[in-house]
């Protein structure tokens, strides 16, 4: 055997020094034997020396790291053909041990091809060359598509570097192919400002998986899950909690939309309630459900004082239409808000921890005068003998202050229209907005937004918030497009 561009003899064999210097390498990088197992390699080489020694020295070495060798000797053809576009995708990597015309403009014309993904070839395909190489046309175009080349001294082909050099790139892209299909891609993400909230909408998830980060010293804190979408498939879903506030919400929104591809946010979670109990009005209670209709989201402290009063120093934030839509089916279809029932139900029995409160603590009262609070009657609603929880479409207000008073809460009423206050859904909406996608708001009613404001029904608001989100999204079918 003699060396590479060279007449003088190789001391030993090539593939013993090869096996030497990859068993020093396995040792320094903690590698295991089998490092490529699974991993489909196809090798093309010439026939003439010192190509022909090189690739199939490489063959063994791969071969005894558990790569899978496989062969496509009609390259062209494939290339030309879109049907057998497959027997390309099936391989993982492409090593090109060039040197002579063929094998170089074999290498030129795989970069110039994509995946079926959409992803180019090159970013699988290794090249080895001579030095000599460096400078020519092929070399330089090559590097133009960003394919790897390893340009070589017969020495390095002596030593075992040309080979340690090029198995590494190769087990490189092994393991970042590892790490992306482990990589979570969830396309709806649920914000909540309590752990109450969030580990009532998480107990509901499939496939449940913790993913926390630490990152520059920021921590990240996520929850992954699935639901069943209609019409088949499953829908990836990703959850963190905020805190409360819409400058906090909209950061964390904003770090979701950062860290994956979302199409859309939703915030889940309880609110204070605003009740119309007038004639031809709906009357929201303790318990029930309120989503962000067709008006949105208003953030009601942000505004421009006028002569005929306060208003909004933006128009209100429009939710996603899909969700609104199916939001205002469910709402006003008896079949589905008596399927929507059975499953709170079933999520707040009396032994588990999401109980639903007595209806005697169901109590709106006016309390402008704190000293002696007036009980005021609530029309019936012959609704309330078949369900235990209505559902409301509406507009949501959102502000960074709590309201605890009944003038306040009426105030806010007239002035705004809104049937829910809360504190995160604007910041929410703002960060959806700000990166071309959408939002939806769910809420819980856990208090009347007045001074009589406990702790007594959040709980219950809390799991019938993340129901009826569920619900929802099991009654989306997975999405093709962006659904803003």
């Amino acid at each position: 055997m003699t060396a590479p561009n060279s007449s003088k003899p190789l001391e030993g064999s090539l593939l013993d020094v090869w096996e030497e210097a990859c068993a020093q390498m396995r040792e320094d990088c903690g590698l295991p034997d089998n490092v490529l197992e699974g991993w489909t390699v196809r090798v093309r080489h010439s026939k003439q020396e010192p190509f022909l020694t090189i690739g199939q020295g490489f063959k063994e070495l791969l071969r005894a790291r558990g790569a899978i060798l496989r062969d496509v000797p009609d390259l062209d053809h494939v290339l030309s053909v879109s049907h057998q576009q497959e027997r390309l995708d099936a391989i993982d990597s492409y090593l090109m041990v060039a040197g002579t015309t063929n094998v170089s403009a074999e290498a030129m014309e795989l970069a110039h091809e994509r995946c079926s993904s959409g992803a180019w070839f090159s970013a699988r395909t290794v090249v080895t060359m001579p030095k000599g190489h460096g400078e020519g046309f092929i070399r330089k175009r090559l590097a133009f598509h960003g394919v790897v080349t390893e340009l070589y001294e017969d020495f390095e082909v002596e030593d075992g570097t040309l080979c340690v050099r090029t198995l590494d790139h190769i087990i490189s892209r092994k393991r970042e192919a590892e790490v992306l299909a482990k990589k979570k891609n969830p396309r709806l993400g649920i914000l909540t400002a309590l752990t109450v909230e969030m580990e009532a909408f998480t107990s509901l998830l499939n496939d449940v998986e913790e993913d926390v980060t630490r990152v520059d010293g920021v921590l990240r804190n996520y929850v992954h899950g699935t639901l069943p979408a209609r019409n088949g498939g499953k829908h990836e879903i990703v959850v963190v909690r905020t805190s409360a506030g819409n400058a906090v919400s909209a950061a964390l929104a904003e770090r979701l939309f950062a860290d994956f591809g979302l199409d859309e946010v939703m915030m889940v979670g309880i609110a204070g309630g605003i009740p119309r109990v007038a004639p031809k009005h709906d009357d929201v209670r303790l318990g029930d459900i309120v989503v962000s209709g067709r008006k949105g989201v208003i953030q009601y402290d942000h505004v421009k004082e006028r002569v005929t009063g306060p208003q909004p120093a933006h128009q209100p934030m429009a939710p996603v239409r899909a969700f609104v839509d199916l939001a205002e089916t469910i709402s006003g279809s008896e079949t589905a808000m008596a399927a929507f029932n059975t499953r709170l139900a079933e999520a707040t029995r009396e032994d588990g921890p999401y109980k639903r409160p007595h209806a005697r603590t169901d109590v709106l009262r006016d309390d402008r005068d704190p000293d002696n609070p007036v009980t005021i009657r609530r029309k019936k609603d012959e609704r309330r003998a078949r369900h235990a929880s209505l559902a409301f479409t509406g507009a949501v207000g959102s502000a960074t202050k709590v309201v605890k008073s009944h003038e306040e809460r009426e105030r806010v009423r007239e002035d705004y229209g809104v049937i829910a206050v809360e504190m995160e859904g604007a910041g929410v909406a703002e960060a959806a907005m700000s990166n071309g996608k959408g939002f939806f708001v769910v809420r819980g009613i856990c208090d009347y937004a007045n001074d009589g404001k406990n702790d007594g029904w959040h709980r219950y608001a809390s799991m019938a918030a993340a129901v009826f989100a569920v619900h929802l999204i099991e009654s989306m079918p997975l999405s093709t497009t962006k659904t803003v």
